[in-house]
């Protein structure tokens, strides 16, 4: 488990529970609703979700792709946001490196530096 102190909040951050999917599943939901371009802006959610509950299904399927999902948390465990990293290999060292894929901070969270 990773933590961090800040000046305004105290927060860990650890890989995603089976329970916390469907929190994950609606802030990704929003996350994907706010990024449409503007002519797909009126996309349906039941389409997004569709969509996104199978690459939820990938992520935590038996294809097993190489992304993770870390939450912060505040002490008394309220969700505050989460992070999700793709694990790939560096070309020339195939060193293991990560990618940012999506981050998402819950709105009565943002601004106290959990997305740092």
């Amino acid at each position: 488990m990773l933590g961090t102190k800040g000046s305004e909040s105290d927060f860990r951050v650890e890989p995603a529970a089976k329970k916390e999917w469907p929190w994950i599943l609606q802030c990704l939901l929003e996350i994907s609703m706010n990024t449409l371009a503007p002519d797909l802006r009126e996309t349906d959610e039941n389409l997004v979700n569709v969509q996104l509950s199978e690459e939820v299904y990938n992520i935590r399927g038996p294809k097993g792709f190489p992304n993770q999902i870390f939450i912060a948390k505040d002490h008394e465990g309220k969700k505050l946001g989460f992070i999700r990293v793709a694990e790939t290999r560096e070309n020339f060292t195939s060193l293991p490196q990560a990618f940012v894929l999506d981050i998402y901070v819950d709105k009565a969270s943002r601004g106290k530096g959990i997305g740092k």
